[in-house]
This record gives C-alpha cells, sequence and structure tokens, in this order.
C-alpha cells in the first residue's frame, strides 16, 4: 500500500501500483505520455505533486477536446 503522504515514489511497480496501472502501461506513459518519472541510479523515481499536477493538465486538456467536438 502506497502512503498518500509521502511525496516521492521509488521504482516502477510502486508507481505503477500508486497510478492503479500495470509497469508496462507506466512505460508507455513516461516514454510517450510525457509521465512524471526519471531513472536516477537504476531506479525509477517520480513525485506525487507532479502526478497530481500531471493528471490535472490531462483532464483539462482533454475536456477542451471534448467539448470542441
Amino acid at each position: 500500500m502506497v502512503d498518500a503522504d509521502r511525496p516521492a515514489l521509488s521504482g516502477l511497480k510502486e508507481i505503477a501500483a500508486y497510478m492503479g496501472r500495470s509497469p508496462n502501461t507506466m512505460r508507455r506513459l513516461i516514454a510517450c505520455e510525457d509521465f512524471p518519472a526519471v531513472k536516477i541510479a537504476g531506479e525509477w523515481t517520480s513525485d506525487i505533486a507532479m502526478i497530481t499536477q500531471w493528471r490535472r493538465e490531462r483532464i483539462r486538456g482533454r475536456r477542451r477536446r471534448e467539448v470542441k467536438d
């Protein structure tokens, strides 16, 4: 279980668990969707506040596109 009060996540499995996605999906999001994660000394790390901001940006962008359709 991931503690939401922690500011950072370490390891792709922990990041994937926090997002409710598979590690493979997270690799795709990192590579193609500018997901805020980086490999440091061979281990993936991410920041919960940055993930929240990334999600909000995606939601805002998607809502704008849906309104235009």
